[in-house]
């Protein structure tokens, strides 16, 4: 290295007179060139990476229009490149992704959410007035179960191509400055918003050519369907019925439902009168709940009298309310109403639970009587109830020989294979069915012979005139008798006065129940009454024989 220098200085001396601070001057000149460009390049590639990290920054804030402007370092421009090709790919994929978000995937109209922030901003502009229709679509059901869910998506989808098209030709003959949204609100629920005030002739018009539109025949696999719409129509904006969207859409909807639940299509306008039978359903409900909640339900006990032994052995079941404001509350004034709005599964776990463990309380102190629950039909159909009344005697420990459980025959008839079924697997477990109603329904004899039965509970209404009407008396007599000879016990319900017992009695009735024994009784007059009934049917026997004796 030395040795380097040492040449280097001597070429250095070598040269002629005045050239030395020349070389001199131009290496200097030299290094300083190289460093200003050395520290140039270093400020463009950290300038540049700055722009590429803010670029970034704005991609991450769900900026896809920013493009890192001026990459122009040799190692960040391959950056920008792959850049410049990546951002129309996410632009097109964000704009799809938004897309899918406004609208519906099925039928391609504005989702639910898209649709309430449309209409939203419209009631909240200057002339913030229009008509909501709510639009129930019948038979898609029937093509779900029968095609498949694409059967049923293809229905959807038909109906909003259908739509689009009604909007556009109806357009004209309307007199809207704006053209209306249309949305699909989900399942089969279309929405159609129209802006700006409207006559209520008019909207009539509207949406009888609506339906005309849609109510064409549609050809959905090899099916040929006409569908039948229920349209609810209410009136928003300011001074209207319903202001506000939430309010508009809950509006048109219960006049869609009412609608729907006839069966025949239409359409209705809501008015104030519905929002009150609205609030009063969802009052009535809310206080259901609530007295699930605070133990405000109950039991009473109706005896059932053997007719055979002489004593009390069965009781029904049957559920009260104890209303805070309104007392003592019979099943007639809210189970229909508990059936129709989706409550009687609560109430019914509630009864189930609670009759079976008042009954093993009663055996376990050695007083053991079998106690009958009537079960709804929606009840009968739940896949949940033989495991649940397993589960509940196991819990309680009570036999299932001291349970029954009342049917109807309407529950009966309406899935027959499935809850004849049902049937069956309750009487596996030891668990006793009778057939509540007997007398009212459909059950020819073919049916009655088939029917894995235990008991038969013969209708008060078979037993209202039985001893004033010779034919009455007849028809309950033969049925009596038709039911034992096929191996069912038979009980009478709505016994009321000697006469009926006696008559009973005599047809070879197993068992009877009604106000003539007692009314149902809370649990503590119960045994009370139980033995009253033992002590004063005694002589009553004694003196009525039955068939078998007579």
């Amino acid at each position: 290295m030395d040795g380097k220098v040492q040449s280097a200085h001597g070429a250095i001396a070598s040269l002629p007179a005045g050239q030395d601070e020349w070389w001199l001057v131009a290496m200097g000149a030299a290094l300083l060139t190289a460093a200003v460009l050395f520290l140039a390049a270093g400020w463009r590639l950290h300038r540049d990476r700055q722009r590429l990290c803010d670029a970034l920054d704005q991609f991450g804030e769900s900026d896809f229009q920013s493009v890192p402007e001026g990459l122009d370092s040799l190692t960040l421009k391959p950056v920008a490149e792959a850049w410049d090709r990546l951002m129309p790919r996410v632009q097109t994929a964000m704009a799809m992704l938004e897309w899918s978000a406004r609208h519906d995937p099925i039928t391609d109209l504005l989702n639910s959410v898209s649709f309430k922030l449309a209409v939203q901003a419209h009631l909240a502009g200057a002339q913030g007035q229009g008509v909501l229709l709510v639009m129930g679509v019948s038979e898609l059901k029937k093509v779900n179960d029968s095609l498949g869910h694409a059967g049923g998506d293809q229905m959807l989808c038909a109906l909003a191509d259908r739509l689009r098209l009604a909007i556009h030709a109806l357009a004209d003959g309307f007199g809207a400055d704006e053209e209306p949204l249309a949305g699909r609100l989900g399942g089969d629920e279309f929405a159609l918003f129209l802006p700006g005030e409207h006559q209520r002739a008019d909207i009539e018009r509207y949406i009888q050519r609506l339906q005309r539109a849609l109510g064409e025949p549609l050809h959905i696999g090899s099916q040929s369907l006409r569908v039948k719409l229920s349209i609810g129509v209410a009136v928003g904006g300011a001074g209207a019925v319903e202001p506000q969207y939430d309010q508009l859409l809950a509006a048109a909807d219960s006049a869609m439902s009412r609608v729907r639940s006839e069966g025949q299509g239409g359409y209705l306008f809501f008015s104030p009168a519905m929002r009150r039978a609205a609030d009063e359903i969802l009052e009535k409900e809310l206080a259901i709940r609530h007295a699930l909640e605070r133990g405000e339900f109950c039991l009473h006990y109706q005896p059932q009298f053997n007719l055979r032994s002489g004593i009390v052995d069965s009781v029904e079941a049957l559920i009260r309310w104890n209303h805070p404001t309104r007392g003592l509350v019979f099943p007639g004034d809210f189970i229909p109403f508990a059936e129709t709005y989706g409550l009687i599964d609560d109430i019914g776990d509630w009864v189930m639970m609670e009759a079976i463990r008042t009954a093993a309380r009663w055996n376990a102190e050695g007083r053991p009587l079998r106690v009958s629950i009537n079960v709804s039909p929606k009840q009968l159909y739940r896949i949940e109830l033989i495991p649940m009344i397993r589960a509940c005697l196991a819990r309680f420990s009570l036999p299932p020989e001291l349970l029954e459980i009342e049917i109807t025959e309407a529950a009966i008839m309406r899935h027959e294979e499935f809850s004849l079924q049902r049937i069956e697997g309750l009487r596996r477990d030891g668990v006793a069915v009778a057939l509540d109603d007997f007398g009212t329904g459909y059950s020819n004899i073919a049916q009655l012979m088939s029917l894995p039965m235990d008991r038969l509970k013969l209708d008060r209404s078979l037993l209202d005139a039985i001893v004033t009407d010779r034919r009455q008396q007849v028809v309950a007599v033969a049925l009596i008798g038709l039911g034992r000879e096929l191996g069912y016990e038979v009980v009478a319900e709505g016994v009321e006065d000697e006469r009926q017992f006696a008559l009973l009695k005599t047809a070879g009735c197993d068992y009877i129940q009604g106000y003539y024994l007692a009314k149902p009784l809370p649990e503590a007059d119960l045994f009370a009454r139980i033995a009253a009934i033992r002590a004063d049917m005694q002589t009553n026997m004694r003196e009525v024989p039955d068939r078998g004796q007579a």
